[in-house]
């Protein structure tokens, strides 16, 4: 995305926010294709985010550690195919003022306006956007 590459392509800001308290944060944005590998180890990532990207987790979550986390949105049905991960556990939603992490919330998500969308979804893992009861803009998924 050309937007997120002119983002991050100031990176003295960023990195000075995202070290904020602890000076050995750090980052890296690839601005490439997600299906292709990078040149990263394996189980070495704490944090994917994948906003408006399609379905990042199915070709990186190889880089998250295990204990780490993702931070998707459901644009291109990516949170709802992070549900479908045996290897994910939904952990937290937040609309972007407030996180929320109680079960009660959770139990409550993906779950769809139609359930046809979803067979379909799961037969062919498409990227129109399936609609459910309640969505939220942003989804924390936990690696098992």
């Amino acid at each position: 995305d050309a937007k997120a590459a002119k983002f991050f392509k100031h990176t003295d800001d960023i990195q000075t926010f995202i070290q904020g308290k602890n000076p050995s944060n750090e980052y890296k944005f690839y601005a490439q294709d997600y299906n292709n590998d990078i040149d990263e180890k394996e189980n070495s990532f704490d944090l994917l985010i994948s906003l408006y990207a399609g379905f990042v987790s199915d070709h990186n979550l190889k880089y998250v550690q295990s204990g780490g986390y993702i931070l998707v949105n459901n644009s291109h049905n990516d949170a709802f195919n992070c549900n479908l991960n045996e290897n994910l556990t939904l952990i937290a939603v937040s609309n972007g003022t407030k996180i929320d992490s109680s079960q009660t919330v959770l139990d409550k998500c993906f779950i769809a306006k139609q359930s046809k969308k979803v067979d379909e979804f799961k037969k062919s893992k498409h990227m129109k956007t399936i609609g459910f009861k309640k969505g939220y803009q942003y989804y924390i998924f936990q690696k098992k």
